[in-house]
């Protein structure tokens, strides 16, 4: 296996900048499992726990110049990413139906359902080419291809669900944190779509730009996901 010399711009981007959100995201994933173990906090935890998982595999392919191995561990960093949102939509519909309606079988189901799609957007079509730098580069007809998905699978379900849980609150409290986890959502959401096209459109003025403005994103929204609802799922 054949190693690469890394450029200063992908040292930040990839071992600085994701390295603090792999850091950051496993601390919160212990946090929140560290002290209280039901239903919820397991699945926000894993919202956590996936998206690190996922940024860490950016951390070996950066050092490889296999092209077909930079794919695959390519496709299972965003697959994984991805993955780690279906238990934010999870835990929406946990809140909005009683633990008797949405039981343990349709989270399975649906966690199932999303886990098939998710594959099946991000292979089809699997139009992934390695740059000069050995970097992965999304055709523009994948990078649509996952957009439009995302925007329809994910983006929109997830604000609409944030929104109906947002309106079931009558405490003031609980309506202002449920607002730090909705911008935290959000915040997710246009990470997301910033790391896509990140990896499609090669234009140096843009990458410069939106390395720290992703690391700054996924930060915050991380932090106001926890803060919204992980820390109270600490304390009950």
């Amino acid at each position: 296996m054949i190693f690469q010399e890394l450029d200063l711009q992908r040292i930040f981007v990839v071992w600085i900048a994701q390295g603090v959100i792999i850091l950051i995201f496993l601390f919160l994933f212990i946090k929140i499992l560290g002290r209280k173990r039901n239903r919820y906090s397991i699945i926000i935890s894993m919202i956590y726990f996936f998206a690190a998982t996922g940024f860490s595999l950016n951390l070996i392919y950066v050092l490889l110049t296999q092209d077909l191995l930079i794919i695959i561990l390519d496709f299972l960093m965003i697959y994984l990413i991805l993955i780690s949102l279906i238990f934010v939509l999870l835990f929406n519909l946990n809140l909005l139906q009683t633990i008797q309606i949405f039981t343990l079988k349709k989270q399975r189901i649906i966690f199932i359902f999303y886990a098939i799609i998710i594959f099946l957007a991000l292979y089809f079509p699997m139009d992934t080419t390695i740059a000069e730098n050995y970097a992965p580069l999304y055709s523009w007809t994948k990078c649509i291809v996952i957009i439009v998905f995302y925007t329809g699978a994910f983006m929109i379900p997830l604000l609409y669900t944030s929104i109906l849980v947002y309106k079931t609150f009558e405490s003031n409290e609980m309506k202002k944190r449920w607002r730090f986890y909705l911008i935290g959502v959000i915040f997710f959401c246009i990470a997301f779509y910033n790391l896509i096209l990140y990896t499609t459109w090669l234009d140096e003025t843009f990458q410069i730009i939106s390395a720290p403005i992703l690391l700054i994103v996924i930060i915050t929204g991380g932090f106001f996901i926890y803060y919204g609802v992980g820390k109270s799922l600490e304390a009950n």
